[in-house]
């Protein structure tokens, strides 16, 4: 799941990544200069604590990516739960992203992806459940 084109450097791959990363503390920075009350409007809209907005900017744009993957060796069409579901599969993204659990979860998905085990520690394992049972 997790594919390096053997046509990539390792340079070319930790060039992208540090732009990436200065990207992402652009964006970090930009929100920081908001307006404290623009910020807390942002927050509300989103249906996020002020704290969660700031730790989410904070991250890669592809934190959330192995939701995606689990998803699909569930058998749920992410694009289908974000259309019927929105506030499930934000809530979803964002847990996703916060997650510590990236590596073993990572290595499962490539590894064991049918083994039940991850229900263990993805903190997505009781929504997830529940999205496969409505199906």
């Amino acid at each position: 799941m997790h594919i390096i084109s053997p046509s990539r450097t390792f340079w070319q791959i930790a060039v992208e990544a540090l732009g990436a990363w200065r990207r992402r503390d652009a964006d970090l920075a930009d929100l920081r200069r908001c307006d404290p009350v623009e910020v807390n409007h942002i927050a509300d809209d989103l249906g996020l604590s002020r704290a969660t907005l700031f730790t989410l900017a904070a991250k890669r744009p592809d934190s959330a990516d192995l939701l995606l993957q689990r998803m699909q060796v569930l058998g749920l069409d992410p694009k289908v739960v974000g259309a019927e579901q929105t506030a499930d599969m934000r809530d979803l993204q964002r847990c996703c992203s916060c997650c510590d659990n990236k590596a073993e979860c990572g290595h499962d998905l490539d590894n064991h992806p049918q083994d039940s085990r991850w229900r263990n520690y993805c903190p997505n394992s009781h929504t997830l459940a529940a999205l496969q049972e409505g199906k």
